[in-house]
This record gives C-alpha cells, sequence and structure tokens, in this order.
C-alpha cells in the first residue's frame, strides 16, 4: 500500500540493479511529472545514468522519455513523455526493455 504522500517506484531489471534496490518512495504532496520524477531518481542514483541518460535530459517541461522504457501506473502503461503527469499515492514500475540474445 502506498503512503498518500509519495509516489512508489517498482524499479525492474538494471534499474534495480543501479539502485540496489527493488522500490523506492519519492516525497509529494500533490502532483510531479515524469521528467521530474526520473530527475529524482538520477539524484538518489547515479548509476541509473546507464538506463536513463544524462540528467539533463529531464530539465525540459515536453518530450519523449528514453526509447525502451514502459511506465506503469496501477497495472495501465503511461505516456512516456517528460511533461505526463502522475500524482501522490500512484504507484508506478519502470520497466526498461532488455534485448538480446
Amino acid at each position: 500500500m502506498t503512503n498518500q504522500n509519495q509516489i512508489l517506484i517498482e524499479l525492474t531489471g538494471p534499474l534495480e540493479r543501479a539502485a540496489g534496490c527493488s522500490q523506492v518512495a519519492i516525497p509529494c504532496d500533490s502532483s510531479q511529472t515524469l521528467g521530474a520524477v526520473f530527475a529524482w531518481l538520477l539524484n538518489q542514483y547515479p548509476a541509473a545514468k546507464n538506463v536513463l541518460g544524462d540528467s539533463s535530459r529531464y530539465t525540459a517541461t515536453e518530450g519523449d522519455l528514453p526509447p525502451g522504457l514502459l511506465v506503469v501506473c496501477d497495472s495501465v502503461s503511461l505516456k512516456a513523455r517528460l511533461e505526463t503527469a502522475v500524482k501522490a499515492g500512484d504507484r508506478l514500475t519502470l520497466m526498461p526493455m532488455i534485448s538480446g540474445g
């Protein structure tokens, strides 16, 4: 169960390995954008740069998230854009697409 003053983020695959944990909670009183959420993640877990790219990409107010990243909010896939709004109480799952053979 999520606290209503935070956004709970479930990390998978390489993001989980970069952060060293499978879940993190971001303090949030109302709403944030996905860009702000990703900027916060990179600030707290710099090793996530290998998956999310440089933090400077998240300073823009609009634009696409990195390719190959699926963002699910409470079982619904979100539009992968910096300006996509999320709110306190949401549970996000970040799933980087993995390829190879």
